[in-house]
């Protein structure tokens, strides 16, 4: 008789931790990821009415991402005086990013739309 009731309460112990681990699991996978940027990163968001924020400052050796949002293709150009560099045109969310590694301001528009522009500020 001991060991039938040993067994019941053993039964229902696994039974309660296995109900418990199926819980604890459920739980994670049902939870929404959160968002997550890498340090070092800023998040310039493209949409109809321009980049957001306009102006972003950041360290040297920081990333700039931009995330396209509106429903129009946007190409972010960034002139150097007798140089640029021009990201591809992104459409909607599709991602652009750019290292930056020399201290000083970076005046940047959309290659496609130019009359939307951005400033970047990269202090030590």
């Amino acid at each position: 008789m001991k060991k039938v009731i040993f067994l019941v309460l053993a039964l229902l112990l696994l039974l309660f931790v296995g109900y418990f681990i199926f819980w604890l699991v459920e739980q994670n996978i049902a939870a929404p990821a959160p968002e997550i940027t890498e340090p070092g990163v800023s998040l310039v968001e493209i949409n109809d009415s321009g980049f957001s924020p306009q102006t972003v400052i950041i360290k040297t050796g920081e990333t700039i991402e931009w995330i396209n949002k509106d429903s129009q293709p946007h190409q972010v150009v960034i002139d150097f005086g007798a140089s640029r560099i021009e990201g591809k045109a992104l459409q909607t969310d599709e991602e652009y990013s750019l290292r930056f590694m020399e201290e000083r301001e970076y005046d940047y528009y959309c290659g496609i739309h130019p009359e939307m522009r951005g400033k970047i500020i990269v202090q030590d």
